[in-house]
Formats: C-alpha cells, structure tokens, sequence
C-alpha cells in the first residue's frame, strides 16, 4: 500500500487527490492543512494541522518530514501554487516529491516572465504591456483604446484581474492596489471560448493529456467551473505541449510531473492564447478525469494522481493516449451541496459518495431528461 501526503487537505483541489488516489488502490493517505475546520471535510486517513508554507521559516519542512517519518509516507504531494513553490526550492529537504524544478515553477508562476520566455521559442503569445506597478508604469499606458485584462503577473488564476477599458481605470486600479506590493500586467481582453489543458509527464515525455472547455462558472465567475466539457483541439494541444517541452528542453530534460495549462480564444481572430501555466498541479476538478476513465476504459490510464504516483515509484504508467486522451464531450457539472454528474452519450451519470475503497462503483446512472421537459 501507497502511503502519500497530500497538502492542501481541507480543499476541492486536494480532495479529488485523495478521491483520485483511493479509488486507483489501497492507499494511505495523509492530510495536511492550515485550517483546522475545514481539514474534517478531508477524506485523508489521517489528517494534521500545519503551519503555512513560507520563504521566511522551516516550519513546513519540519513538518512534512514528521509526518512522512511517522506514518513512513514515500511521496509527497503538494497540491497550491504557494506549497509547489516553497516545495521547489527545498525539495532536497523534504520527503521525496514529483514536482518540475524550481527554474520550471519558479518560471511558470510569473506570467511575463513566461510570456517573454514562449516569445523567445517563437510560441504565440498575445500584445503584451509587461510588468508596470503603481509607481512605474510606461507612457504608453496612456494611449490604449479597447478592451484590455490587467492583472498581477504573479498569482493563480485571474489574481487582482480586471476588465480595463482605459487609461483611468488603470490608474483606479492601481491606487486601489498601491500597498500590495505586486508587478502587474497588461493583454488584450480575449473574449472566445476558455480552455484548460491538463497533462502528465514523466522523463520528459509527454503521458496523457485532456483539454476541457469552461462553460459556466459557479457563483458569475467566482472561483471555479460547474459546467465544463471535454474537447479536441489541436491548437489547444499543440501550443501546449510545444510549450512545456520548450521548458523540459531548457531546464530539466527528465522531468516528471503535472502541467496544467489555462488558454483563452480571441473571438475576432480565432488565435488561441496560454495565459499561464500552473507548474506541478492539476485543478479543483481533476476527479471527474478519474470517474471518466473507470467509467469508459474501465481503468485508471486517465486518473492523473493515480499515474503520477506510477510515475514517482517507478512503476510503468498504464498506457494512455499523449494527447485527447478521453473523447469528446464529456460533461461534468458540479454546484456547492449539489453533488455532481458526468453527462455521456445520453446517460447522466450522477456521483455517489466516495468511501474511499478502490472496489467501490462511483455512478448511478439515470437516461437525460431535460431535454423532454425544455421540448415541452
């Protein structure tokens, strides 16, 4: 039996870890988190409270190392941008890990510094006015004229990100973030469909990847999808895998690890963008890829964690297609205390809980109706 951590417990990123993970094989799972409430919704074995993962202290460290020590854990999995980051830069320090190297992480986390870097390769990237701050900013700031995204160039996801359409709401919005201490950025407003590419690496090859399109958000755009589908997109996947093998070729030929990759499409052109790279993660979805792939293959070859630890232990990765390693439309629609089901070919599929035994069968499967009732 598998004995893993996984940071980040009393979130729905980590959860579909453990969920991922349990479903694969028995595993042994322990939990960690900063927050002591919500770390009782973690379905991990065991579950600790743990200081924040910080540049300024070895708290983290001493801990993850306690813990893999206590519970004889060979793996950690690190699941927020920040614990990937500070697990990056100590990871001679601390229990073994699957992670790109810091130059990778490091990289990834400031969108102009990725942006520069994907120019240099000759990777398409949008007009970019990068890094400016409310005490240095160019003139050429001034002049703009359309619909443009500003925001930090450091930060997950649309971090301080606002739709601008001048000089003026720059400047507000810069005096409102005066005291944060942050680099931002500036590219034009994409305004076409939202795509994530999610993938696997192991010694530098690519092992299986899905790219999903985000339809509809949960709460107008707060947080994260509640309609998402799986699509095949060429562009989608090549920009995406040129680009993170631009990094494997610079920085570490024998990477093994997540890359998950967010892109926008720029409705008047048709051009699809990267507008960051989430280096060593997956997102807070990653368990319908799992569900997906016991349900259609009848096996784990898209179970992202499962195949991560695969990789980490040394053991083959189940084979899998490299790329649009699910079909087509598949769709996964979840709400806050609503549960969640996978919609394919006419069946809606919906998700029982999960009692984290790898015998146990996730669906309960009904034929869709509400096309009957919107027909009426």
């Amino acid at each position: 039996m598998s004995r893993i951590i996984v940071t980040s417990a009393g979130g729905p990123a980590a959860e579909n870890v453990v969920q991922s993970l349990k479903l694969a094989e028995p595993t042994f799972i322990v939990g960690t988190d900063v927050n002591s409430a919500m770390l009782l919704l973690s379905g991990a074995d065991e579950k600790a409270v743990v200081h924040h993962a910080s540049e300024a202290n070895n708290f983290y460290i001493s801990e993850m190392n306690f813990l893999a020590e206590k519970h004889g854990c060979t793996m950690l999995i690190p699941v927020s941008d920040r614990e990937i980051y500070i697990t990056a830069i100590n990871k001679k320090k601390l229990p073994p890990t699957s992670i790109p190297n810091l130059n990778i992480v490091k990289l990834c986390r400031n969108k102009a510094e990725l942006f520069k870097f994907m120019k240099q390769h000759g990777l398409p990237t949008p007009f970019t006015i990068a890094p400016f701050s409310p005490t240095h900013y160019p003139a050429s700031l001034r002049d703009l004229n359309g619909s443009f995204w500003m925001r930090a160039t450091v930060g997950s996801g649309g971090y301080l990100a606002h739709k601008i359409g001048n000089f003026q709401d720059i400047k507000a919005l810069l005096h409102l973030y005066r005291n944060k201490k942050r680099e931002f950025m500036l590219t034009p407003y994409l305004d076409g469909q939202n795509f994530c590419w999610t993938s696997l690496w192991a010694d530098g090859e690519l092992k299986l990847s899905v790219t999903k399109e985000r339809l509809q958000w949960v709460y107008d755009k707060i947080g994260t999808t509640a309609v998402q589908k799986t699509v095949h997109n060429l562009q989608v996947s090549q920009l995406c895998q040129d680009t993170v093998q631009a990094l494997i070729d610079t920085y570490e030929p024998d990477m093994t690890g997540l890359m998950m990759a967010d892109l926008k499409q720029d409705l008047g052109t048709g051009k699809i963008y990267i507008t960051e790279i989430n280096a060593g993660r997956t997102g807070t979805v990653s368990l319908w890829f799992t569900l997906a792939s016991h349900l259609i293959y009848g096996d784990h070859r898209v179970n992202f964690h499962h195949q991560l630890l695969r990789a980490h232990h040394k053991r083959p990765v189940l084979p899998c297609k490299k790329n649009d390693s699910l079909p087509e439309n598949i769709m996964f629609i979840r709400h806050i205390d609503m549960g969640a089901l996978l919609m394919f070919e006419n069946q809606q599929i919906r998700i029982l809980p999960v009692p984290y035994t790898s015998k146990h069968e996730p669906f309960e499967t009904t034929p869709i109706a509400v096309k009957e009732v919107i027909g009426k």
